[in-house]
């Protein structure tokens, strides 16, 4: 979405020049850029200025010079956490992030509520009653699922991390035909192929994260059938698939 496409140099400094707002951007990008060694964070304050040189109305304005605050705040680590979040719905986002960098859950953690301060990361809890059939036993499970915010996809499309694998660009496995599934759409694929694991098999509730999910691709107007062939075409079995088609099967009702 924000993705700037080829933009002379010229015309881009002719810009910075002669709006205000553009230049104010371009100073704290420098200023960014001047005060980290890493190339990521250079290439994204980069392409936030040129994203904002290319923006065609106000509102778009608004969008990037919001994106280009977060960049100027984050550690070169956070986007390598963020990289790791991108496109799944994970219980533990501490362990997920420490796994991938190779860091102790005390530094991870405080990554993730970085991460979460910024908006770039979120969690959904949901409560369930531990065991239904006892009368007396009033426990409840807490189920907790995080994922990275709409702000951190755009983020990382400016840094053309976005699209280097999932439902939005080609089914796989590869060489197979492209997906035609908008960004919404495919974030919502991979969220469900994540849960396919141990969810799938569990009785259909109304409050899982399954159901909401299955909820929210009902919503983007994706047809059950296509769901289900984008999950075959990852490589889930029939047996998997029978599974998920209990849940589907409650859409209808």
């Amino acid at each position: 979405m924000y993705a700037p496409e080829t933009l002379e140099f010229e015309s881009l400094f002719e810009q910075i020049k002669t709006d205000e707002r553009l230049s104010d951007m371009f100073s704290a990008a420098v200023d960014a850029a001047i005060a980290t060694s890493s190339d990521a964070k250079i290439r994204l304050l980069g392409r936030a200025v040129a994203a904002g040189a290319l923006a065609e109305d106000q509102a778009a304005i608004d969008e990037i010079e919001q994106l280009l605050r977060i960049a100027v705040e984050l550690d070169p680590v956070d986007l390598r956490a963020l990289r790791a979040l991108e496109r799944r719905r994970v219980p533990d986002a501490v362990a997920v992030v420490g796994y991938a960098l190779d860091v102790g859950s005390a530094i991870a953690g405080v990554i993730v509520a970085r991460l979460e301060r910024l908006h770039l990361v979120r969690v959904e809890r949901t409560a369930a009653i531990y065991d239904k059939q006892d009368p007396n036993d009033d426990s409840v499970d807490i189920d907790e699922q995080w994922c990275v915010t709409e702000a951190a996809l755009d983020l990382l499309e400016l840094l053309a991390w976005r699209g280097e694998r999932g439902f939005s660009n080609e089914l796989r496995p590869a060489g197979t035909r492209r997906a035609g599934f908008s960004r919404s759409q495919a974030g919502a694929l991979e969220s469900l192929a994540d849960l396919s694991k141990y969810d799938w098999r569990r009785q259909p509730t109304e409050s899982s994260p399954l159901a909401r999910t299955l909820d929210t691709l009902e919503a983007l107007n994706v047809p059950y059938a296509r769901i289900r062939e984008a999950m075959r075409s990852i490589g889930i079995g029939e047996e998997k698939l029978e599974q998920l088609d209990r849940w589907g099967a409650r859409r209808s009702l």
